[in-house]
Formats: C-alpha cells, structure tokens, sequence
C-alpha cells in the first residue's frame, strides 16, 4: 500500500512566545540568520548548476547545518525552472543518519536537532514517518507519511450551519447537543475592507482597490481554513461524518437588500465548502451535501415549521427553545443521516432517537 503524505502547519510565535518573549526573539534571530544564509546557497546552486556542489563548497557562504544546506542544493539545483530567488525555507530532513536522526517526536514534542529547537506538537492521527520539516520566521511545515487515511465506519453525524452575520458556522451534534460556533466577528473585517474599497473607488484610486481587493481576498481565505480545520477536528474528536449545506445559486435568489447583496457576493461559501471537503477527504470523513431549505425554520425536537426573527428560535408547537442557528445545525445533521441511509445499509440513528435537552 502507497502511504499518503500529509503537511500540518505550526505557528511558531504561538508555539514559543508561550514560553516566554526574550525565548522568541532569541529563536526568530537565529532562524533569521540561517535563512539569509540559506538564501545564499540557494542562489548560488542556482548560478553553478552544472558543477558539483556539496555542503562544504558552499560553506564560505556562511555558518548553516550541513543537512540542511544539502536539503536547498538538491532542491535548487535540480530546478531548471528557477532563475533568482525571493523566499527560501530551511529544509530539514527527518533522518541525516541512521544512528542520529534530525527530527525525533516522542510524547508531543518535536525536537529538530540540526537548530536546537523544541516544539510541542500533537499529530492528529497515527502516521508511519516524519519526512521532513521546512521553517521560515513564522511558520514550520511537518511533512508526514501516513496509510491511516481509509474511511471509518463513523455512528453520528455533525450539522455545519453557515452564516453571512455574525459566527460563519455553527457546528452541532443532535446526539451529544454539543455546538461550536465558529469564524465570530468575519462579517466585521468583510465589512471594513468593503469600506475602504467603496471610499478608493469613488477617490479614483483603482490600484489600491485592486490592492485591498486581494488583501480581504487572503484574509478571507485564511479564515475559512482555521474554519474548515476546526470542522474537521470536531469531525475526528467525536468519529462523525459531516453534513453541510449545498448553497448553489443563492447569490441569485431575489428580494434582497442592497447592503445585504455586497456582502453575500463577497462570502466565500463555496471556498470554506472546498476546504472542508478535500481536509474532510484526506482524513477519511465523509461530506453529505444536504439541501438547505426550511433549515432554520423547521422544529429539531418535533418536525413543525415555525418563522422567527433573530437568532432566538421558539417552536409553536412543542415549545423549544434554542439557538437558530443551533437549530439549523441539527436539522442539517438529521438530513445528513438520511442521505447517507439512503447509501449505505447500515443506518445511523437519528437525534430524536436521543433525549432532547430544552
């Protein structure tokens, strides 16, 4: 069988500042320091491509670990593509010698030998090697090979409600009555940066539109992977598929407000779908893609259909009362297991068959 790779992201100011400022200011000047180095070497493979070179011709270059100036040679060197540098990551191989690996993880932390570091890290699942290790002064890249990405046979399900105000989702379980409201206060940046773009446009100053343009673009896109990252967490903490809302053509559904028209066509439904999908695929979880009418409107303890304004949802006919999009993210759920009772035969229980707490 053909291990899958996978790469996790690690924030390192996070990851250290915990500890202590004058430890993160010490460990960003010594990767700084290697990474002006590393730029060299980059460089210089790239000028000298036809002649041999090894971790000690470029040693003149300045002081950086054998392994990992061999890492950016063989990188570099064998690009015929790349013709000057700009970013350059240190790479750092999982295993220099057999003897002396470069990278060990044992009870959550991660030690790389060749820069004296030591981060706290938790692999979300089993994986059979660490194959390398990139860094740069923000970020570190764990590079891992894994054969544990076969679909489990998951028992509950998970709703994901999306928003355009206030949380971007809601992530709710009808078993366990367990909801995460995720993405608080996005609308508030998407809101600024349309401001700014509006004032820009009518000063005339269509560069810095396309600028901020592309700026709220990142932002965005950012968070819908924290989003779609924690989704997926959830996902594995409590073994469930997930279930979300198939919102194709809402942005043209009609009788909407002005205001209301910018901002659904600056949501990027459709993106954090994406995310959640190829993240959820990865790790073997399942995506149902449900259809989303009536969501916040139906009754999750006994079916009715009952209009509401604002977030607070007060059933008419049984009297419950929750959060609508609590609510809307159950009701996703519930036909989240019914279409995967209609793939598969072995049905999962529905949130009624469990006690409802009010």
């Amino acid at each position: 069988m053909v291990d899958s790779i996978l790469t996790y992201k690690i924030n390192l100011k996070r990851q250290i500042g915990r500890k202590s400022k004058k430890t993160w200011y010490k460990v960003r000047r010594k990767i700084n320091k290697y990474l002006r180095v590393a730029k060299r070497v980059a460089q210089y493979s790239i000028d000298n491509k036809k002649g041999r070179i090894t971790s000690h011709t470029v040693k003149h270059l300045g002081k950086l670990p054998s392994c990992i100036s061999n890492q950016i040679v063989r990188k570099y060197k064998n690009n015929p593509k790349c013709k000057k540098i700009t970013n350059v990551n240190l790479i750092v191989p999982a295993c220099s010698t057999t003897k002396y690996p470069s990278i060990t993880h044992s009870e959550e932390v991660l030690t790389i030998k060749p820069l004296k570091l030591s981060l706290v890290w938790h692999c979300p699942m089993e994986y059979t090697k660490i194959n390398q290790i990139e860094i740069n002064n923000e970020f570190c890249y764990i590079t891992i090979s894994t054969d544990n990405l076969l679909p489990r046979p998951f028992k509950s399900m998970i709703g994901v409600d999306v928003n355009v105000k206030h949380n971007l989702a809601a992530v709710g379980n009808p078993e366990t009555k367990e909801v995460h409201y995720l993405g608080k206060g996005h609308i508030y940046k998407r809101a600024k940066y349309l401001a700014i773009r509006a004032r820009w446009q009518r000063q005339g100053r269509t560069n810095r539109v396309k600028l901020m343009g592309k700026k709220e673009h990142r932002v965005m896109s950012d968070i819908n992977h924290k989003v779609s990252s924690k989704i997926l967490e959830l996902a594995i903490q409590q073994k469930s598929d997930v279930s979300i809302e198939d919102l194709t053509g809402i942005r043209q559904a009609p009788n909407r407000s002005k205001g209301f028209k910018a901002l659904l066509n600056s949501w990027g439904f459709y993106q954090l779908r994406q995310y959640i999908e190829y993240k959820c695929e990865l790790n073997g979880v399942e995506v149902f893609a449900i259809d989303p009418r009536y969501t916040s409107q139906d009754c999750s303890g006994c079916g009715s259909r009952t209009k509401c304004s604002g977030k607070a949802y007060k059933c008419k006919a049984c009297g419950l009362q929750i959060h609508r999009d609590e609510n809307a993210s159950y009701n996703i759920a519930d036909r989240g297991i019914t279409e995967y009772n209609s793939i598969y035969t072995v049905p999962i229980k529905r949130s009624s068959d469990s006690q409802l707490l009010h």
